[in-house]
């Protein structure tokens, strides 16, 4: 299930995310994923160098996917704060190159943000990045687009197909608890739609997240067991 979850600090959880007013800064993941997750109910501007510095100084852009998903959050935030985006060149600019090539993407997509989202194949790490731009903004229609990807998950051929589709199913779950708009989309969508989607929305607001992941482990591993994937 490898991609099944959100990559670097974006990790979703029914637990209450700790509120930004405590923040004073952001020197580690968890104080980097408390101000990315809860930036659209909470905005901090004045925190944006700090994450910018935090970002730059980690290894959380050696990770898989992490580039892309970090893009479509400070996109969206730079969308949001056009203003200020010059004030916060100087730190951009003073950061090693990965941070910088990934800092100097998000600013260039900042007038278009859900592009970057466009440009992506179906995969788990495109619905991390659905997620990322989720909370830098609250803009739904990245919600939208997670539940369009819950088709894939009566896909039995492709395996990444299989696991675009769990992932949105269990990371839709888990954040439908924390986030009302969420749990409203879901409800409207649900109330429109048929076949398999009807049954994975159905599954997504009534299944606990560890029900739904379980469920898609297993699928993984018989598939695996039958030569099929």
């Amino acid at each position: 299930m490898r991609g099944a979850t959100l990559v670097l600090v974006l990790a979703v959880s029914t637990a209450a995310v700790a509120a930004t007013e405590l923040l004073s800064g952001i020197d580690s993941a968890q104080s980097l994923s408390s101000f990315q997750q809860s930036y659209y109910r909470e905005p901090r501007p004045e925190l944006v160098p700090d994450a910018i510095r935090f970002v730059g100084a980690s290894d959380l852009l050696e990770q898989e996917g992490a580039p892309r998903v970090t893009a479509a959050f400070f996109a969206e935030l730079f969308a949001r704060h056009r203003g200020r985006v010059a004030e916060w060149s100087a730190v951009m600019h003073a950061q090693p190159e990965p941070a910088r090539v990934m800092l100097r993407r998000a600013v260039a997509s900042a007038g278009a943000p859900r592009a970057l989202i466009d440009a992506e194949p179906p995969s788990p790490a495109r619905n991390d990045m659905c997620w990322a731009a989720f909370f830098a903004s609250g803009d739904s229609w990245y919600v939208d687009h997670l539940i369009e990807q819950l088709d894939y998950d009566a896909e039995r051929s492709d395996l990444r197909l299989f696991v675009t589709g769990s992932s949105a199913k269990w990371s839709l779950a888990s954040n439908a608890g924390v986030h009302p708009v969420v749990e409203q989309r879901l409800e409207a969508a649900r109330d429109v739609a048929s076949g398999t989607r009807r049954t994975a929305l159905d599954q997504v607001l009534t299944a606990s997240p560890g029900q739904i992941r379980a469920e898609a482990i297993e699928i993984v591993r018989k598939g695996r067991e039958s030569g099929k994937w």
